[in-house]
């Protein structure tokens, strides 16, 4: 009986140890998939950011978001804008909303925009040249 006994436990070790290992690998792989992820999207956060205050300070969000003609988005010059400032290899978005109603009045995502890594950034404006209606602009950057 102490020979069959022992081997059953040796089995029950081996079995085990397997699960664990499987366990062990598992979470390894997890954490090798998600670190990058993780380390890029304060990068991507901060790119987005330079992006709005590069436009803001310049002017370019006023007067894009309120362009002259009753206060419509001028989206080709803010995709434009965008563009010009976003740096080589990354993927972007940018988004006009309504902030007392959150409709978008303007959207527009490069062909590289990856939602599933991107991080955003975004900016309220209360109005421009005598229009007076709160809008947001997001900027959302995407990168490898």
């Amino acid at each position: 009986m102490g020979v069959k006994r022992g081997g059953q436990v040796r089995l029950l070790e081996a079995a085990l140890a397997g699960i664990t290992a499987v366990l062990l690998l598992t979470l390894v792989l997890r954490l090798i998939l998600l670190l990058p992820t993780q380390l890029t999207r304060p990068l991507l956060e901060e790119e987005a950011n330079t992006i709005l205050r590069t436009l803001l300070s310049r002017g370019v969000l006023c007067k894009t978001v309120y362009h002259s003609q009753g206060g419509t988005v001028d989206g080709e010059t803010l995709r434009v804008a965008v563009e010009a400032f976003t740096p080589p290899g990354r993927g972007y978005k940018v988004a006009v909303l309504r902030a007392s109603d959150l409709t978008e009045l303007f959207a527009f995502a490069s062909g590289g925009f990856n939602s599933y890594s991107s991080a955003s950034s975004f900016a309220v404006l209360s109005g421009c040249n005598g229009y007076f209606e709160p809008r947001i602009v997001v900027i959302s950057i995407s990168g490898d």
